[in-house]
């Protein structure tokens, strides 16, 4: 099987691409009778493209270029997967691309550093890019204190007015949660044609940085660490607030006033109100928003998400903690996509005879691919841990 990576554009345009494609075939194959699932459509079109790679359908070279630098989100963190804009599959298309941009930024995330944003924030220095945008270390300057400041990404015209309409109703419904797990959301308006949130600014190690550097948890400390995710999670599922795009570059562990290990979930610029159709309505139907490496199935097939679809993402966190290992990663963001439908993870006490059958089954149990058979939110799953 070839590495898509690095072929022919980067890796998350090439997993929107094919996904497209298949979706696509899907629907001819119904036109002439055939059904088809998505997987065997997504594998299909997968066999079709490394044909072209190799040059057995098209009597050419194949083209390879380097895989793009990772990104970070709120804090810098050794990421292994980038997250899919939910307004376009080419995040990447926008970075160091002049005139797809906002103007407040310029030509790269660079170009806030040392300026006044609305007259309100000083911006220091930036700290990540993602799909929906820039974040930077910034000042408030009425208060004085550190903050994160996530400018979004300027889209058409057409779309400026529903974007900020549900900016809005985003910021104003995420700065209702009050949690100690979860980053405080300060303010929020728009700039020009730019729109951002001014955040909590949190100092820390990412939990991707200590599976990087750890490798798998103690179990004790592994369920721990769920379960005060679960707890703050929660606090947004009751809110109808579905974060969409749960991953350990998002969870940030910083000791509190007794020295005590404390989690923070940061980044939620992918949340969804789980009664609203903001996403679809922005971005169109089908269309996937995520981390491939964390993303539940009906993320990948653009299906309506719930808050189970975040469950699916802590069991993926949950399995990676424990065992040391993504259950689902390939060697291709397609490939991890496919895998997140098709593959069945192997039971977490194969791989460390510590954890218990218990615990084994709640993880799986969050891992099923029917949502209706998971835990239909984090408050359901911290219970059962």
């Amino acid at each position: 099987m070839a590495n898509l990576d690095g072929y022919i554009g980067d890796r998350e345009v090439l997993a929107g691409n094919l996904t497209l494609a298949a979706h696509i075939y899907m629907l001819s194959m119904q036109l002439r009778g055939k059904g088809v699932t998505f997987a065997e459509a997504l594998e299909s079109v997968r066999s079709t493209y490394e044909q072209v790679l190799s040059g057995a359908l098209l009597q050419q070279e194949t083209y390879h270029r380097p895989s793009p630098q990772r990104e970070s989100t709120l804090a810098p963190a050794s990421s292994s997967e980038k997250e899919i804009s939910p307004t376009d599959y080419t995040n990447e298309a926008y970075q160091q691309r002049p005139g797809q941009i906002s103007t407040v930024l310029s030509h790269s995330s660079d170009a806030l550093a040392g300026k006044m944003l609305d007259n309100r924030y000083y911006i220091i220095k930036p700290l990540g890019e993602g799909g929906m945008g820039a974040v930077y270390l910034g000042e408030q300057i009425s208060t004085k204190r550190k903050v994160a400041v996530k400018v979004m990404r300027s889209m058409s015209q057409t779309r400026l007015d529903e974007a900020l309409s549900f900016f809005r109703q985003e910021a104003a419904a995420l700065a209702k949660l009050n949690h100690p797990s979860i980053a405080q959301i300060y303010d929020s308006s728009i700039t020009g044609d730019a729109l951002y949130i001014a955040m909590e600014y949190i100092e820390g190690e990412s939990l991707r940085e200590r599976l990087d550097r750890q490798g798998a948890l103690p179990v004790g400390e592994a369920v721990r660490i769920l379960r005060e995710i679960c707890a703050g999670l929660e606090i947004a599922h009751n809110q109808g607030i579905i974060h969409r795009d749960m991953k350990p570059e998002n969870i940030m562990l910083v000791k509190d006033h007794k020295g005590d290990l404390r989690i923070k979930i940061l980044d939620f610029g992918l949340a969804i109100l789980d009664n609203k159709d903001a996403i679809q309505n922005l971005s169109g139907a089908g269309m996937v928003a995520g981390t491939p490496a964390y993303m539940s199935p009906e993320q990948v097939n653009g299906l309506q998400v719930t808050t189970a679809t975040d469950v699916y993402s802590l069991g993926v966190i949950g399995y990676e903690m424990l065992t040391g290992q993504n259950p689902f990663q390939g060697k291709s963001a397609i490939e991890t996509m496919s895998n997140h439908c098709k593959l069945v993870p192997v039971a977490l006490r194969s791989l460390v005879p510590g954890i218990t059958q218990v615990l084994d089954s709640v993880i799986l149990e969050a891992l099923d691919k029917d949502p209706a058979k998971r835990f239909s939110t984090a408050g359901d799953f911290v219970l059962a841990l």
